[in-house]
């Protein structure tokens, strides 16, 4: 069976942080565990960067200024192409509400600040295997209602 092209490239990921120093770090870990790594920040650089490059996956600190992490989030799950991406929430909130939001919002994963980045690339791998797995079982399931349908 050939491979899939997502999976015959490096995983792309969006990391989103206002904090130069903490954006910086989680780019230089992703990178140096095989992702293609994009940088914004701020919450309306991302969306911008989002609709143009429609990456595998997003690193979404939350409080930034104009457009949060919370808002952004939502504005990509708002998207066609953002429905299914994985989004991991970043930030120095660990407070029940934060995290309880950042789920209703949609965010895939949370995790929180001081971030360990030797961690934070396998939850991302993690995050895109399952992201890809999901996606094979809803192709697989389209394939088979157009069978089903066929076969009527």
């Amino acid at each position: 069976m050939p491979e899939s092209p997502k999976l015959a490239r490096n995983p792309s990921v969006l990391v989103v942080d206002d904090d130069a120093a903490a954006r910086l770090m989680a780019v230089e870990a992703l990178r140096q565990n095989g992702f293609d790594v994009t940088e914004a920040e701020d919450g309306a650089q991302a969306l911008e960067i989002f609709r143009q490059s429609a990456p595998d996956m997003v690193l979404l600190d939350v409080l930034m200024l104009e457009i949060d992490g919370f808002e952004a989030c939502a504005a990509i799950r708002g998207m066609d192409t953002g429905r299914h991406v994985p989004v991991l929430m970043m930030t120095g909130l660990d407070d029940g509400e934060s995290i309880n939001r950042a789920y209703e919002i949609g965010a895939t994963d949370f995790i929180t600040k001081p971030i360990n980045y030797s961690i934070l690339t396998h939850r991302v791998r993690y995050m895109y295997r399952a992201a890809q797995t999901a996606a094979d079982l809803r192709d697989s399931e389209r394939r088979l209602a157009r069978i089903l349908h066929e076969c009527r």
